[in-house]
């Protein structure tokens, strides 16, 4: 049972090993003796010598865990320092093992109003990607508007990490914008309603997908304002 006990331990050892190296799917192969020791009692009276000679193959699966992901901040006119209360705050995360066709589809977002005072918080709890050439890499993108401001897209200036999973003081300060108007209407000239209306740019792929720089959705005339 002393030899069962060590091999048994050992395999722990890998398979924490292996999970911390790989984070997702490994292979471990053991030999017709560890296999011997790791099985039920009757295999060490001798009948181990069914175990096939190639050994035993042992699959295992760890997902990476869900980290919290938090940020907060006050929204201010920038000329005058006075909080904005209401105004809009939307952020997502950019998570690099979600990379394909869908990576935008698949980043988690969140979106709140700041209070009275100004200030906001959001929390995200979601796997991070952990393996690859793009671990610790994943970023976060927050866009804030409020009603006679301009909308203000700001980056994370530190990727998102587990142990950098903390964004305090993510503070914006707006200057006063301009109102974009108009209607949506169809070839035969009827107005569209639900429409969604973004505001765009030639290299922000992320921002153009979430209406990073302004988004609505059109009334049921088909007019909208941004």
């Amino acid at each position: 049972m002393t030899y069962r006990t060590l091999i048994g331990t050992t395999v722990a050892a890998l398979f924490r090993s292996a999970t911390a190296r790989w984070g997702l799917t490994s292979t471990i192969t053991l030999s017709r003796c560890a296999l011997a020791l790791l099985l039920a009692p009757a295999f060490l009276d001798g009948q181990a010598q069914a175990a096939s000679d190639k050994g035993l193959r042992l699959q295992f699966s760890a997902q990476p865990q869900p980290v919290t992901v938090t940020l907060s901040g006050t929204v201010r006119d920038k000329g005058s320092g006075n909080p904005i209360a209401n105004a809009l705050v939307r952020a997502h995360l950019l998570i690099w093992k979600n990379a394909g066709p869908e990576l935008f589809e698949k980043c988690p977002r969140q979106e709140t109003f700041t209070s009275a005072t100004g200030e906001y918080q959001i929390v995200f709890v979601t796997p991070l990607t952990t393996v690859g050439p793009r671990q610790g890499q994943d970023g976060l993108c927050v866009y804030v508007s409020a009603d006679g401001y301009e909308t203000q897209p700001q980056y994370a200036r530190r990727d998102v990490t587990a142990a950098n999973s903390a964004f305090p003081k993510f503070d914006f300060a707006l200057n006063p914008g301009k109102k974009i108007h108009g209607i949506v209407v169809s070839p035969t000239g009827q107005p569209v309603s639900g429409a969604v209306v973004r505001v765009q740019n030639s290299f922000n792929g992320d921002w153009n997908f979430f209406g990073a720089l302004g988004q609505t959705i059109t009334g049921q005339d088909g007019s909208f304002q941004l």
